[in-house]
């Protein structure tokens, strides 16, 4: 974060951790409370403080799935939580949707538009076609 100074003078920045600059605009990576004086030509004075906080709350991941069978051969994701969305499972599938439409467990149609035939873990090879 860049913390922005004004006035006509010299700046001196203090703040947590001994922190201390003579930046007009430094940037500083500890939240806490930091204190600028402005010392002008006359040799007056001027304070104003600058407030950084801290965002480290976990955006609260939330997903659920369903069940692949002989007659639903896909499932959706769902997921929810704030912030961005990055799904990964098996066989490489990757999606950063919110709420992706999940694989099937017979076919998988690849970028290049190729079918393969997949089996998912425990997936029995034969009776659902």
């Amino acid at each position: 974060m860049t913390l922005s100074g004004s006035g006509n003078g010299d700046y001196s920045w203090t703040g947590p951790n001994n922190y201390t600059s003579n930046e007009q605009n430094p940037e500083v990576c500890a939240a806490g409370t930091y204190v600028l004086t402005v010392t002008g030509a006359n040799g007056c004075t001027s304070q104003a403080n600058a407030e950084v906080d801290v965002d480290d709350e976990a955006p609260g991941a939330q997903a659920t799935g369903g069940t692949i069978t002989c007659t639903n051969s896909c499932v959706t994701l769902s997921g929810s939580g704030n912030g961005d969305f990055a799904w990964s499972g098996p066989n490489n599938y990757t999606s950063n949707e919110q709420n992706p439409h999940g694989m099937r467990s017979g076919q998988l149609h690849t970028h290049r538009h190729r079918r393969e035939r997949l089996h998912q873990p425990g997936e029995r090879r034969s009776g659902c076609g």
